[in-house]
């Protein structure tokens, strides 16, 4: 990419920042090694490496990284030969190796639906035979330990035994009688490598020793009593050995990672770029950004935001996700008090057709931020660093990205605004291809205004003839005529608020924009008469020129206006639609369950009944026929009152019956629920919807609201009697989907609970739950649940296009 380009549009900024949000030495150094690529499956693998992180990390909690260091300058020092690392430098390297092996551990937790981080982690090298032998000798604090070696053990054994009897030693002579007045302070003090005592200066000649050292003031002087020399000595050839020892392990540990020295770079170069990308999605749940659509057509940003405003703004909101340090520096740069106002989203389309915009308007109206905004976003997505928009945005992947914004003046080199501007855009305009984004603020100011412009259009002319992805700003007419008149072209204007005097940082597209700069100079509170004065300096006709443009853009306003209400309008009966849908749906399910509470009562009815008649049949058979006609009369009740009880019931169930699978597309059909007749045209592939055609109008019904037309239809008895069970017709609207996202975990399996009881009795053998990813809890929650319900056969995470460890699918017994 362009370096001019990067540097006008702050991209180092970003990179600085996201080096803020590594943890590690490496995956700041990787953070700002960062550059964009034009290659379209690199930014794929980017794009998908940084969501499944970003999935990974919610799902399982931070990836262990606190604990690398940059150990690179250690690995530089053991190229030298015979070099030796100290206890502390390999305590670094053992605590990375360590990262290392527990990082690669965690491809385990990847499964199928991390693809690509699963690869990242299985590229690193664990080193365990490394980690165990620093680990047996190193620890914790960057000491050698003295299991280290027998022979270091035994001498760290022989001096404490030492210590402990120079310590015996200098505690009787504290305890001399006759001499404790000598001692500035009972404590063993070291010079020299020797163990001393402080005696008081005027005192020194009361016991034999040797002088070490005095204090500042002369007042003490650190003795060495003749009778612990001996034992002073030997401390000393002890504590050489030791040394001795030790620097005999630390090189022979030096040499273990000397000769892994080679994988364990590798290993480096790897923890790097995970922490890297890790950064990249911390960045995007800080900005709320996504990963978005990749495109080789289109180019489309739907509410997007310029990255550093949103942050700085939400950095003086006191976003809970940054970092301090993080939100200091976004905040260190504004002026003392000044409030940062919420930035205003934009939202525009370039396609093939239509590929080079004209952005015109007042100043400070957001000109020069929608091209900054267009730029950098484009950056970061080819960087792999999530941006700020909504779902639906496209992205081109670009070739190259060339800017031409703000004051170019040169003044080392002697050259003029207008000369240094000219030499950027020669630049441009020998590097661009038809895959470039060229971004120009201001085209042709700078000069003369009448040739500006000339020059302007014939830059712009040439930038569309040769395919170019083109945004400019300006406040020439005839660029704005230009657009107005020529198809691939589009004027956009930054909309002015004329009652408040401010612009409102939006775009119109479609619209060329006024500059406003007399009211805008009005509502600072510019003098009047020199603001009359100017309006007189300009010519009639182009005063006149002005204000038919103003009334052409205030009709194109109205227009503009008109078509959101129509759209408001549209969406509000869609909405509409889809509530009277929803009623509908729910009046068949609450027909259903009437049916279905029906059924359950004419069961109970017919099971009193077998009970009533087998009681009188054990009756007869053991009375005979003396008892006859009192029995009979008895049946006959019986079957009077069952009769009369299954009646309102089993002419609900008629009702509900629909003939269902007795309706073909095509057919005239008769709607039960609200009694139409029309004519089946469509039938969906999940056999949940129908549409019927009825006159000019065409509505949709779960096809057990139907029943056909034509024909006299023989409607089938609900309740059935077999092998001495009862069947009855379950809804045909059971729900194969439960969405419990937002939900506590008592709420969910309350919810659960129903809809695998309705699941089961209408024989259905698979459902799916909605959970999400979120902390974790709702999905283990479930999980318990459907590991004690006997209901459940089995329950696993479906594919990650499917929703991954967002959706548990859930297989029920038969």
């Amino acid at each position: 990419m362009n370096p001019h380009s990067l540097r006008c549009l702050e991209y180092q900024t970003i990179l600085d920042l996201l080096a803020d949000l590594a943890v590690s030495p490496l995956g700041r150094d990787e953070c700002l090694k960062t550059t964009p690529s034009a290659n379209v499956e690199l930014i794929t693998i980017s794009h998908r490496q940084v969501k499944e992180i970003g999935e990974l990390e919610s799902a399982e909690g931070a990836l262990p990284l606190s604990s690398v260091h940059d150990i690179r300058p250690h690995l530089k020092t053991l190229q030298v030969r015979g070099a030796t690392l100290d206890a502390n430098a390999l305590l670094e390297i053992k605590k990375t190796i360590h990262t290392v092996s527990l990082l690669y551990r965690w491809k385990n937790k990847c499964d199928k639906y991390y693809p690509n981080v699963r690869e990242l982690f299985s590229g690193l090298v664990p080193l365990e035979e490394l980690y165990r032998k620093i680990n047996e000798s190193v620890s914790d604090w960057g000491t050698i330990k003295d299991s280290a070696s027998p022979e270091l053990q035994k001498i760290r054994k022989k001096l404490h035994t030492l210590r402990e009897k120079i310590n015996a030693n200098f505690g009787s002579l504290f305890e001399r009688k006759g001499i404790a007045h000598i001692f500035q302070d009972r404590v063993i003090s070291v010079r020299n490598n020797r163990f001393v005592v402080p005696v008081r200066a005027e005192s020194k000649g009361v016991i034999k020793g040797i002088i070490h050292d005095a204090s500042q003031s002369g007042a003490t002087v650190y003795l060495e009593p003749l009778e612990l020399v001996s034992l002073n000595n030997e401390w000393n050839e002890l504590h050489q050995a030791e040394k001795a020892e030790e620097r005999r392990i630390l090189a022979n540990l030096s040499n273990e990672v000397r000769e892994n020295s080679e994988q364990i770079e590798a290993n480096l170069e790897l923890l790097g770029k995970i922490d890297c990308i890790r950064a990249k999605a911390r960045l995007g749940k800080i900005i709320n950004g996504i990963v978005p659509e990749l495109s080789n057509t289109d180019f489309k940003l739907n509410d997007a935001y310029h990255p550093l405003l949103l942050l700085q703004y939400l950095a003086q909101q006191g976003s809970e996700l940054m970092p301090d340090s993080f939100k200091k520096k976004l905040i260190l740069p504004l002026k003392p008090g000044l409030k940062v106002p919420k930035p205003v989203p934009i939202s525009l389309v370039l396609t093939p057709a239509c590929h080079t915009l004209i952005i015109s308007g007042p100043n400070a109206g957001g000109k020069t931020v929608t091209l900054k905004t267009v730029g950098l976003l484009s950056l970061m997505n080819q960087s792999g660093i999530p941006v700020p928009v909504k779902e639906g945005s496209l992205f081109r992947v670009f070739e190259g990205i060339f800017v031409d914004i703000g004051d170019e003046q040169d003044i080392q080199t002697h050259l003029s605004t207008f000369s240094a501007r000219v030499q950027n855009l020669r630049v441009i305009l020998e590097s661009v291809t038809s895959d470039s984004l060229v971004l120009l603020d201001e085209l042709g100011t700078g000069t003369d205004p009448t040739e500006g412009a000339a020059l302007a259009l014939a830059i712009l002319e040439h930038l569309k003839e040769q395919g170019i992805w083109t945004l400019v700003t300006t406040h020439f007419h005839m660029l704005k005529a230009y657009a107005a008149i020529t198809p691939e072209v589009e004027n956009v204007s930054v909309s002015f608020d004329e009652a408040t005097g401010q612009p409102t940082f939006r775009l119109q597209f479609g619209l060329s924009g006024t500059s406003n700069a007399f009211d805008i100079a009005m509502h600072h509170g510019f003098p009047g008469f020199i603001l009359e004065k100017a309006k007189n300096f300009l010519k009639k006709n182009e005063l006149e020129g002005n204000r038919v443009l103003g009334e052409l853009e205030a009709l194109q306003r109205a227009t503009a206006a008109i078509k959101d209400e129509l759209e408001n309008e549209k969406r509000s009966v869609k909405l509409l639609k889809e509530r009277l849908e929803e009623e509908h749906e729910r009046l068949v399910r609450e027909k259903n369950k009437v049916l279905l509470d029906a059924s359950e009562k004419a069961r109970k009815i017919i099971n009193q009944a077998e009970r009533e008649f087998r009681k009188l049949l054990t009756q007869l058979r053991k009375e005979g026929l003396r008892n006859a006609p009192r029995i009979k009369h008895d049946i006959g009740v019986i079957k009077h009152r069952t009769t009369q009880e299954l009646k309102p019931h089993e002419t609900v169930s008629l009702k509900e019956d629909r003939l269902r699978g007795q309706v073909e597309v095509g057919e005239q059909v008769k709607i039960i629920s609200c009694k139409k007749i029309g004519k089946l045209v469509r039938i969906s592939r999940d056999k949940k919807i129908a549409e019927v055609q009825v006159g000019n109008l065409q509505i949709k019904v779960p096809p057990a609201d139907l029943v056909p037309h034509s024909s006299k239809s023989t409607f089938r008895k609900t309740v059935q009697k077999h092998d001495n069970c009862l069947r009855f017709p379950v809804p045909s609207n059971v729900t194969r989907e439960v969405n419990v996202v937002g939900k506590t975990v008592e709420e969910a399996i309350e919810e659960l609970d129903k809809v695998i009881d309705s699941a089961i009795l209408a024989g259905i053998d698979e459902i799916t739950v909605i959970h999400g990813h979120g902390t974790g809890r709702l999905r283990a929650g479930i999980h318990s649940y459907l590991d004690s319900n006997p209901q459940v056969s089995n329950f696993y995470f479906p594919e990650l296009r499917q929703g991954g460890r967002g959706v548990t699918v859930v297989e029920l017994k038969g």
